[in-house]
């Protein structure tokens, strides 16, 4: 099984989740569920609000099981390249170096490396005066 992992602005309803991966996958929204669901999802996903007040308040897992085609989203950075455009919206994703607290900020056709906040809540938000504009590959390459 293979997964994307992703940080989205505020709550969204898992009906324009289903319907967003599904044009993204290329998939009929019947192959989509709940992680938790007892059916037998292709396409399986986690919307979780990690809380009310962050900039970077929902976490989004997706999990593809072996049959859906991944080869043109072979990473988080190019999975948040899509998403950030069916939702337009900025998106963060996290990066492979030892730093927990820097992430990928996907913003339009824009990609900069961001730092955390330090605060006490459950999601993110970044220190917007830190930002480091980096290339599409350097993205590629630094991208978890």
């Amino acid at each position: 099984m293979y997964n994307y992992i992703c940080y989205l602005k505020g709550k969204k309803e898992n009906i324009h989740l289903i319907k967003i991966l599904s044009n993204i996958f290329k998939c009929k929204k019947e192959f989509i569920g709940n992680l938790l669901d007892s059916e037998n999802f292709e396409i399986r996903f986690e919307n979780r609000l990690l809380d009310d007040i962050s900039e970077f308040s929902t976490e989004l897992n997706v999990y593809l099981n072996d049959t859906v085609n991944k080869t043109v989203i072979s990473n988080n950075f190019l999975f948040g390249i899509e998403l950030s455009r069916y939702l337009n919206e900025e998106i963060i994703v996290s990066t492979n170096r030892d730093d927990p607290y820097q992430w990928i900020l996907i913003r339009n056709n824009s990609f900069f490396l961001a730092e955390e906040a330090e605060d006490e809540s459950f999601g993110i938000t970044l220190q917007r005066s830190k930002n480091i504009e980096i290339s599409y590959e350097d993205a590629k390459n630094i991208s978890s």
